[in-house]
């Protein structure tokens, strides 16, 4: 794969770390002038969450009928009718649909890119792909503030997101011929790398049939338990630091800021490092690591810097985890079921965030927000425990 073939994919996945991470943080500010409940953008995560988890088992589908090229196009173009959507939405209802369709493109955009750099390149490709969202997605809410404090709307952030969208469609529509040459060059490399045939390569794979497949589902819950258990103590990571560590809240806002960052560096470090070291080994030190990190919260230290400390230091171990596993997937498993392997994944971690999300609200209130971060501790922990048996490769047909 070339650089610009790969230059093509992470532009693609910076768009998509950048679209979904738009609304967040303005959300406050669109909820009030349009009088509607802040806590309705719970639905709307939700409702993308849900639509996301769908477009990922679709895709692989729709590769075999469009090719990556107009798939990634696809999925592009349904970005930009999200943005379109969200920034002339006036009630509920409209941003029901564009958090839907965003949704679908998150899904769609994630799965095909996944595809083509795990097969194609090793794990340090794809942690820096990852790191590229990271990067994106941290560069959101500044757009947004940007268009808040020197346009005439904070709504114009969404224009702006379209107007890049629209500059990537084309670029991709200017490259067809490239792509698909590209593209055609790079299946015959996995195919001869791997030893799979053309006629294996375009059978019918059933979904059910490789879920039944030895090693499937504890591969599938290593998504589940990663993504779960990540997402779930970003969301309450500001809350559980002021709750415990007794420093104010100005002063928890920053952890989000910080564990994001620590997460991108962690994914472009961790990259490098598994190219050397191996990634079933970094994968089980992280994991590890991350749920001792997580529990360190319980000791009886104070101060800011401390906390940022610990906080850093857990974004940076959690950051790589669920870009190495996809990394991972082409040793454990052949070729000619990756792509939908990488769709279920997407849905299984999914599911992990809504688990997740469940598990530390009943913690929460049947314990004490105190304690609620020993459900990520205990998620990592698992992880530790079922990617050990996974990754044992004699053993896996």
């Amino acid at each position: 794969m070339t650089k610009t073939f790969m230059f093509i994919i992470y532009i693609c996945f910076g768009v998509y770390g950048l679209c979904s991470s738009l609304v967040g943080g303005i959300w406050p500010q669109m909820a009030s002038e349009l009088k509607i409940d802040t806590a309705s953008i719970g639905i709307i995560f939700t409702i993308t969450s849900i639509a996301s988890g769908l477009s990922s088992l679709m895709t692989f589908r729709i590769r075999q009928k469009l090719g990556s090229n107009l798939t990634s196009i696809l999925g592009l173009l349904l970005y930009a009718i999200s943005m379109i959507l969200y920034a002339n939405a006036i009630s509920l209802p409209m941003f029901f649909v564009a958090g839907a369709i965003l949704g679908l493109g998150n899904g769609i955009i994630d799965v095909n890119s996944n595809s083509y750099v795990v097969k194609a390149y090793d794990a340090k490709w794809v942690s820096f792909m990852h790191a590229v969202w990271g990067l994106t997605a941290t560069a959101a809410p500044m757009l947004m503030t940007f268009a808040l404090l020197y346009t005439p709307s904070y709504r114009n952030g969404f224009n702006i997101a379209l107007g890049i969208t629209v500059i990537v469609i084309i670029v991709l529509i200017l490259m067809k011929k490239y792509w698909i040459k590209k593209r055609e060059t790079i299946d015959k490399e996995i195919l001869s790398m791997h030893s799979v045939t053309e006629e294996e390569k375009s059978s019918d794979i059933k979904v059910l049939e490789v879920l039944k497949m030895k090693k499937v589902l504890p591969t599938l819950l290593c998504f589940t338990l990663s993504i779960g258990s990540g997402c779930a103590f970003m969301a309450w990571a500001a809350t559980i630091v002021v709750e415990q560590k007794g420093i104010s809240i100005v002063e928890g806002a920053a952890t989000a800021a910080i564990y994001s960052f620590a997460l991108t560096i962690g994914r472009i470090c961790m990259g490098i490092v598994a190219e050397k070291v191996g990634t079933d080994k970094i994968i089980k030190i992280l994991a590890f690591l991350e749920s001792a990190l997580i529990f360190m919260l319980f000791l009886p230290y104070r101060g800011v810097w401390p906390v940022y400390a610990n906080v850093a230091l857990i974004g940076f171990m959690s950051g790589p985890l669920t870009p190495l596993l996809n990394a991972d997937l082409k040793e454990l498993f052949d070729t000619k079921i990756l792509s939908v392997i990488i769709s279920l994944a997407g849905v299984f971690g999914l599911c992990g965030i809504a688990a997740m999300s469940i598990l530390m609200t009943v913690a929460s209130n049947a314990i004490s927000i105190n304690y609620v971060h020993i459900v990520p501790a205990i998620g990592f922990a698992l992880l530790f425990v079922i990617y050990s048996y996974v990754s044992k490769r004699t053993s896996i047909d």
